[in-house]
């Protein structure tokens, strides 16, 4: 069933980007069940003095994009190539018709990821040295699509570095278990029919410059209220969620963020600039003590949803606690 309506996305201006040192590609990967389809990986080198051979893949979440060349930064400073994709109907991999985020499993994104990480490898022995197995930068969604991945290629990656990573549904198990039997049931038979509308605007209120935020991005890849989810792409999420609940068994160190407290409901406060108003903090933390045995969890107070486009203090005490968790275990 082709993924296909009539919206447009006109293209992000990336010379920013482009003039800072990122390299933009666009790859076709032919079609899926919903159509032509492809992804787009946005790149940035370690200077030279610093480059090792280690690369961070970054995953962004659900209605997103990569707009964060202070965290591409951060990894260079490391001596980290830094990998970000686009991931297919998402950011600048979206083309005019697609339904926005439509996908049948999350386990589809093993292409775009694994095609990257050749790219990225193929790219460090293109200058002299040997790559290093990548560390999984993930946010949101994107969390809950590397520790699925992880689980699916054991030793494939040297850790998963997790900011406010989605692992459960906002009403808990129960409620996942309850929903998830007829989202199944819906996404064969309607996979492409809305079954969230869109979210409010809170969480863009709390970051972008149109209210008064410190951050700019291309609305028409992240829309204020969101994009709406179709039937496939929750079925997707509750299911590898309860893949999850079950237990993963991932070896390979997992380091995951929290905020210490939600802001959720129906009307606007003030508590969502220093809260997560996406998710129940809670039932975050809770399911990810399935994903396996080597995992450090830090609560960051104040911080929002991306702890990378938090405030100052709370985002700076993000980055410290990656750092810091990255040099224990020699990252």
């Amino acid at each position: 069933m082709p993924a296909r309506h009539d919206r447009t996305y006109p293209p992000v201006d990336d010379s920013a980007l482009l003039s800072d040192g990122f390299e933009i590609a666009h790859h076709d990967l032919g079609e899926d069940s919903f159509g032509p389809c492809g992804f787009t990986t946005i790149a940035r080198r370690a200077p030279e003095d610093l480059a090792t051979g280690a690369i961070a893949l970054y995953l962004h979440g659900w209605s997103d994009y990569f707009f964060h060349p202070h965290v591409a930064r951060f990894f260079n400073d490391r001596g980290y190539d830094f990998w970000a994709i686009d991931l297919r109907r998402n950011g600048r991999s979206l083309r005019d018709g697609d339904v926005a985020t439509a996908i049948g499993d999350l386990a589809d994104y093993e292409e775009e990821i694994g095609d990257t990480i050749e790219m990225a490898s193929a790219d460090v022995r293109g200058r002299g040295l040997d790559p290093k197995k990548p560390v999984i930068y993930a946010h949101s969604t994107g969390g809950l699509t590397a520790v699925t991945w992880a689980a699916r290629h054991p030793g494939q990656a040297s850790a998963l570095l997790l900011n406010s990573p989605w692992l459960e549904l906002h009403g808990g198990p129960t409620v996942r278990r309850v929903l998830l039997p007829e989202l199944e049931m819906l996404a064969r038979a309607r996979p492409l029919h809305t079954v969230v509308p869109g979210m409010p605007d809170f969480y863009a209120r709390t970051l972008h410059a149109n209210f008064g935020g410190q951050w700019d991005w291309h609305v028409p890849y992240k829309p204020f209220e969101s994009f709406p989810m179709p039937a496939c792409t929750l079925a997707a999420v509750a299911r590898a969620q309860s893949q999850l609940a079950r237990g993963l068994d991932i070896h390979e160190p997992i380091f995951m963020t929290a905020s210490t407290r939600s802001a959720l409901g129906p009307v606007f406060t003030r508590r969502a600039y220093t809260s997560d108003a996406i998710l129940n903090v809670e039932h975050q933390v809770s399911n990810a003590h399935n994903a396996g045995s080597d995992l450090t969890i830090a609560r960051i107070p104040g911080a929002t949803h991306d702890m990378a486009l938090a405030f100052e203090a709370p985002r700076k005490l993000f980055f410290s606690a990656l750092a810091t968790f990255m040099d224990s275990r020699g990252l």
